[in-house]
């Protein structure tokens, strides 16, 4: 008899145990897939400083190697395509270089022929291909502040969170982040920095990125309010971007609009 119970017992807590088991897991995937949804639904919400952009405000020049030129004007969204080559990249980079320390845009000096770029306003934000900006030793914290100095750390911190750059992350070194973690910095970099940027040049942005990773950089140029000025071959991410104009690059260097 006294077996009987035990047996019975035993039995028992088995069930109870079973039952148990039965409740953890179901409370398990319900978190995970609650979690699921969570990062399903992800995007980035954030409130811009305004540049103070005017409709009609000189913001860039770019001239083809006939002389024709294309003025970015306001809050346009340019982009610059054409074949690989062509140098799109390196119009960007004679853009860049045309400006003083004090954010002046230098005259260009006639030499070759060949498509260049004036830039007109000071604040200038640029996010190359290499994302040069970035130190790995660094913290995503101190990447950020040393261009959003306009903000305290509590603001810096729920800035980059609205970035989707939240909890441990924020404090870890950079060189443990994933490629699209590390985009996000680079892009808060500019998008947070201190004054705020009046115009944005990517070059390239979209290059070895996730989808997830192209869908944060569009909703945040969506909460831009500043120039954009492009190079991309990626037509889906373009056609997102809401364009004002396209400008095509051709292998002899003339600007036309696509």
């Amino acid at each position: 008899m006294i077996n009987d119970r035990r047996n019975s017992a035993e039995k028992a807590q088995a069930a109870r145990r079973g039952t148990l088991d039965d409740r953890v897991n179901t409370a398990q995937r319900a978190v995970d897939a609650a979690e699921s949804r969570v990062r399903d639904d992800e995007h980035i919400v954030i409130e811009l400083p305004d540049p103070d952009v005017q409709v009609g405000r000189r913001i860039a020049c770019l001239t083809g190697a006939d002389g024709r030129e294309f003025v970015v004007q306001g809050p346009e969204r340019v982009a610059l395509t054409g074949s690989n080559g062509v140098g799109k990249s390196t119009l960007l980079r004679t853009m860049l270089a045309g400006r003083t320390e004090e954010g002046e845009a230098k005259p260009h000096v006639d030499g070759a022929k060949a498509a260049h770029g004036e830039l007109f306003v000071d604040h200038v934000g640029y996010l190359s291909q290499q994302l040069a900006a970035l130190h790995d030793d660094e913290s995503v914290t101190q990447n950020v502040a040393r261009f959003a100095s306009g903000l305290d750390d509590r603001e810096l911190r729920n800035q980059l969170a609205r970035l989707l750059l939240r909890g441990r992350m924020v404090d870890a070194p950079l060189a443990s982040l994933s490629g699209g973690e590390r985009f996000r910095v680079a892009l808060a970099q500019v998008l947070l920095a201190t004054p705020a940027v009046q115009v944005l040049v990517l070059d390239e942005p979209t290059n070895s990125l996730d989808i997830a990773s192209v869908d944060r950089l569009v909703e945040a140029l969506d909460a831009y309010r500043g120039a954009v000025i492009v190079v991309s071959h990626d037509r889906a991410f373009l056609e997102r971007l809401h364009l004002d104009v396209e400008l095509l690059l051709d292998a002899a260097g003339l600007l036309t609009r696509r």
